[in-house]
């Protein structure tokens, strides 16, 4: 089945799913492949400064391994084409606009 590239048709398609998990960015100069697969990473990425792993707060915890910042997962759960234009901007932009209307609430209460 091809992926969706209409805009639109992608936007209206979104089933969005909030991981109950938080998420975490942990770089590691050096490292072992083996110590890499012991972490469970969902995502990395290799830059100068070695290699970045996406790895849950608990692993994290777990492991005494240090990190920033703490953040979450949306799962859009849409097949979208890889050539589709703009998904991310959209869906952003009214992330964007969603909490500013949140934090708004927060303030007149």
């Amino acid at each position: 089945m091809a992926g969706i590239k209409d805009l639109g048709t992608l936007l209206s398609s979104i089933d969005p799913v909030l991981d109950e998990r938080s998420f975490v960015f942990c770089t590691f100069p050096e490292f072992h492949w083996d110590d890499v697969h012991q972490l469970n990473p969902i995502g990395f990425f290799h830059e100068k400064e070695g290699l970045t792993l996406i790895i849950t707060q608990q692993e994290a915890i777990n492991k005494n391994i240090n990190y920033e910042s703490v953040y979450k997962l949306i799962s859009l759960n849409v097949h979208s084409s890889l050539d589709a234009v703009g998904l991310t901007a959209a869906f952003s932009t009214r992330s964007e606009e969603h909490t500013s209307e949140l934090q708004s609430q927060r303030d007149i209460s």
